[in-house]
């Protein structure tokens, strides 16, 4: 793959399998082998397949796949992009299938011709592969992989470009500024603060915040004066909503947008693991992303606990790309 994309810093390729028991398993016992603790999994080749149909009732035989590629576009912006596919139940493992009998047709009407082995890749169009999908359950998606792109769709177009700019990272966007941060206002907010890294009060407050694209998710490294905190974004389940996790902690936030920005960020539902929470004992989000009079993104952002426990953190100020931002 980077000899044929002309990949610039890293390609890479992961499979796995549907059973997380299955995929732990094999993990801890490839892991024996490459510390040298054992020369070949061969031997266990019959225990494992006795294994897998033991608990192949657990699974489905769905499939899918997800292809992103991030990096800049000719004029040098950020770009993100994503080809994904589902194949429903029972026509999971026909996927592998389908491009060995698009070749087969090529080679069948001439298409592809030459003897011998060769690399596989580019001999056929998407679209003559694609062809087969017709006779199974197979859907394809291709679009934007920045996140928020991919819950507001066109909605994210009518967004100010400061704002589309600082959520299309890229494979890496560094954004600097300034912020007033109020701290927590009660003993038990102070506690909950500091768990999650929140930071204290302050005025003009310099702020740093690095976001990295994965795919599927972004990681969001904020820095207020030395005080960092984390978090991991990702498309939510539920159409219109992104998912933000603290630690164990997941928040399925809703996107509510204007034509001047994002208006809010409610908190719809939250879970530690995966164990559902009850939404009165959630906490109150409250956030704005809007443009200054400098044509900067600006953001205010505040939490509150419930039933009436105190206010944890509020921040708000503006940022600018690192490219962008005054020294």
């Amino acid at each position: 793959m980077p000899k044929r994309f002309t990949v610039r810093s890293a390609a890479i390729f992961r499979a796995g399998l549907e059973l997380s028991a299955l995929h732990l398993g094999l993990a801890l016992a490839s892991a024996a082998v490459r510390r040298g603790a054992i020369a070949s999994l061969m031997p266990l080749a019959g225990l494992f397949r006795w294994m897998a149909t033991l608990l192949e009732w657990m699974g489905t035989d769905r499939g899918g796949m997800t292809v992103d590629a991030m990096g800049s576009d000719g004029r040098g912006a950020p770009v993100h992009a994503r080809w994904s596919l589902v194949a429903e139940s029972g026509d999971g493992p026909f996927v592998p299938t389908l491009p060995a009998l698009a070749t087969i047709r090529a080679l069948a009407d001439g298409r592809i011709s030459g003897p011998g082995a060769f690399v596989c890749a580019g001999i056929l169009p998407l679209r003559a592969i694609a062809a087969e999908f017709g006779a199974h359950r197979i859907r394809v998606e291709a679009g934007p992989g920045a996140l928020y792109e991919g819950v507001l769709g066109a909605a994210f177009q009518a967004l100010p470009a400061p704002i589309r700019r600082m959520h299309s990272p890229g494979q890496r966007l560094l954004a600097r500024g300034v912020a007033r941060v109020d701290g927590a206002s009660t003993s038990v907010a102070r506690v909950v603060a500091a768990m999650f890294g929140f930071p204290p009060a302050g005025e003009r407050v310099p702020v740093t915040v690095a976001m990295t694209a994965e795919p599927g998710r972004e990681k969001w490294v904020r820095d207020f004066g030395g005080r960092r905190f984390a978090s991991l974004l990702s498309v939510s389940d539920v159409p219109g909503c992104l998912e933000e996790r603290f630690g164990p902690f997941r928040f399925r936030l809703g996107l509510d947008v204007g034509t001047g920005g994002v208006t809010g960020m409610p908190i719809r539902s939250w879970r530690i693991g995966p164990v559902p929470l009850p939404r009165f004992l959630a906490p109150v989000s409250l956030a704005r992303e809007d443009v200054d009079a400098e044509g900067r993104f600006r953001f205010d952002v505040e939490m509150r606990l419930p039933l009436g426990l105190g206010h944890l953190v509020r921040y708000r100020g503006w940022l600018l790309p690192d490219e962008d931002a005054p020294a």
